[in-house]
């Protein structure tokens, strides 16, 4: 219905002649093309996923989200720190999967530090694994809230689907990983 939608509205618009009504069929299309990746995070919300596992050096994916992040944020206002344990090595991964959780978890941080701060990203080497710890100083999350943060539709912000960490958790539990967050309200997010 969607396609049904947005293609007969282009198809119209290229015959208006009207401003006013093109401007309101891009509108239109702009509210189909939200709709449309909605539903795509939906049918990822509910995908039982299949990882592309290949060896992959963690410390190299989150360098890789950190240039990304730090090319999209103002760099007066967010500072990237990172402390990665050099003694983390290659390990079967979905780097690709992996990157779309650490974005997703430092764009949080970011909309959580509306006028800057730092994000830091550690690595360390723990009894079963290797643990990424993803912080930020922003106004953290009430401890009633903190319970339901990988409940599919719930958010602490005013916008959003809420369906950013779910598929987060769904990816790193696609891993065999665990995914968890502390905070303070006031004091910030891991």
């Amino acid at each position: 219905p969607l396609m049904i939608i947005g293609g007969f509205s282009s198809q119209i618009k290229s015959h208006l002649e009207n401003e006013k009504d093109r401007h309101k069929l891009d509108m239109v299309l702009e509210e189909v093309q939200r709709l449309e990746r909605m539903v795509a995070d939906l049918g990822d919300l509910t995908r039982e996923y299949k990882l592309d596992k290949r060896p992959a050096h963690l410390n190299s994916v989150i360098m890789d989200v950190m240039q990304i992040m730090t090319g999209a944020c103002d760099q007066e206002r967010y500072i990237f720190k990172k402390q990665l344990s050099e003694e983390v090595e290659e390990i079967e991964c979905d780097p690709d999967k992996l990157k779309q959780v650490f974005i997703n978890i430092i764009s949080n941080g970011i909309e959580a530090m509306p006028s800057g701060g730092e994000i830091s990203i550690s690595t360390e080497i723990i009894s079963n694994g290797v643990e990424i710890r993803i912080a930020d100083e922003g106004i953290g999350i009430d401890p009633d809230k903190l319970q339901n943060l990988f409940v599919p539709f719930h958010t602490t912000r005013n916008h959003g689907w809420g369906l950013g960490l779910p598929i987060s958790y769904k990816l790193i539990e696609a891993h065999n990983g665990d995914i968890w967050a502390v905070s303070t309200p006031g004091k910030g997010t891991t």
